[in-house]
């Protein structure tokens, strides 16, 4: 896996949220102006419960909403040259540097802003249509549909897989889906029907949350959307400093780990790593740490 992209996925109601948020906004800032006059603390957290049951007549809210961000989706892709197509397509959506559609100008070439529009629970979350955002639409960069990678049918799904969703063979377009079961009868269904063309490394607890508000027809049980997206990049000068400032430490350290161990996992020609810095960083890893996979 040579490149990594990511989705900032988030859920919930928008429109209630802004709600919630305004109406503590002004709680804050009410005690913030008004606190000393009337012998309160000058922030809702440090209000007392008493306090607080005295100013709920005044239509007060004293925390804030539930943040709308349920966490970050951190894929690994193949960027062999058997799946170059697939995953050109798929970087240059998350990162919209192609610009708008071609068969609906009005749409750009974008996962941001794109509804998780369907969750099956216990089986796939699928997204990725730029165009109408039920299913129903979506473009590739290429103008349309494009034909599968035939590397990507052969490799086999797992939780955590990344695919592009289709109508049929050759039938690619902007939509795709990734696996939130490890059931092998379920995965068996799909295995050769669907490109196969990167993992999640990131994220699981996110997946989880994702089956959470998935149902039995697909319709999740709050709006999804992919609230951030683009291409995570590692410059030589980043790696050189870790190697600089790392030790063995660095591995036995589960925070630290992960994150070194996304650096081993890039090859160095994708990243622009030179090979001494590789040898250098690798050299400081234990056999015994790897990415983690989901169970």
């Amino acid at each position: 896996m040579g490149v990594l992209a990511f989705f900032d996925v988030f859920m919930g109601d928008e429109h209630a949220h802004a709600r919630e948020q305004a109406a503590y906004d002004a709680t804050a800032s009410l005690l913030a102006k008004n606190a000393a006059i009337y012998g309160l603390p000058d922030s809702p957290s440090l209000l007392s419960e008493e306090q607080q049951d005295i100013l709920k007549e005044l239509d007060m809210r004293f925390t804030p909403p539930a943040p709308l961000l349920a966490g970050r989706l951190v894929f690994g892709l193949d960027d062999s040259q058997g799946l170059s197509k697939t995953t050109a397509n798929f970087l240059a959506l998350c990162t919209g540097e192609k610009g708008v559609c071609k068969n609906a100008p009005n749409k750009k070439l974008h996962y941001l802003g794109c509804p998780i529009h369907r969750i099956v629970k216990g089986f796939v979350a699928q997204g990725g249509d730029i165009t109408r955002g039920d299913g129903s639409g979506g473009e590739s960069i290429y103008g349309g549909k494009f034909n599968d990678d035939k590397a990507g049918l052969k490799k086999k799904m797992r939780r955590g897989s990344l695919a592009m969703a289709n109508s049929g063979k050759n039938t690619n377009s902007s939509q795709f889906f990734v696996v939130l079961t490890d059931d092998e009868s379920k995965l068996a269904k799909m295995n050769g029907k669907y490109v196969v063309f990167g993992e999640l490394l990131e994220g699981w607890d996110v997946l989880d949350r994702l089956d959470e508000v998935g149902s039995a027809d697909g319709k999740p049980s709050v709006p999804v959307w992919i609230g951030g997206c683009g291409k995570l990049c590692l410059s030589p000068s980043t790696v050189e400093h870790i190697v600089r400032i790392t030790s063995l430490q660095m591995f036995k350290n589960p925070d630290l780990r992960h994150a070194a161990s996304h650096f081993l996992a890039l090859p160095a020609s994708s990243a622009g790593m030179p090979a001494s810095v590789r040898d250098a960083l690798t050299a400081f890893s234990d056999d015994r740490y790897t990415i983690p996979r989901g169970s």
